[in-house]
């Protein structure tokens, strides 16, 4: 039981808040109006577009691996050793998820003057 409570907690904790508001429509949307040359805009909102992709990639990596957690613990009968892989492995998808945010934001930054950038995070606060 201590063991599912723990899978549900960790599960539930990998979903990024900052990384879905800075890929999502409304910072899309945001870009848009930000960035005045519409080809600039157009990279940068393929860029947070991708972003949002990722996002979803991994978060629905991670549902899988939540998914066999409970079923490796349906019984309440699985220790540690039996339930440590799943952990390790939803920290590997979110050390990923944080890779490919890092890698977004930096292609993100590439594509705005510094102004728009300043513009664009002074919103999303």
């Amino acid at each position: 039981m201590l063991w599912a409570l723990l899978g549900v907690l960790l599960f539930s904790s990998l979903g990024g808040g900052f990384q879905e508001k800075m890929f999502g429509k409304d910072t899309q949307a945001l870009v848009r109006q930000v960035v005045a040359d519409p080809a600039r805009a157009e990279v940068a909102t393929g860029t947070l577009t991708q972003g949002d992709r990722d996002l979803k990639a991994i978060a629905k990596e991670i549902g899988k691996i939540a998914k066999a957690f409970g079923k490796a613990d349906e019984a309440q009968s699985a220790g540690l050793a039996e339930l440590t892989p799943f952990v390790e492995q939803a920290f590997k998808q979110r050390r990923i998820a944080q890779e490919k945010s890092l890698d977004r934001i930096f292609e993100l930054r590439q594509s705005l003057t510094e102004e728009e950038w300043h513009k664009l995070f002074a919103t999303l606060k």
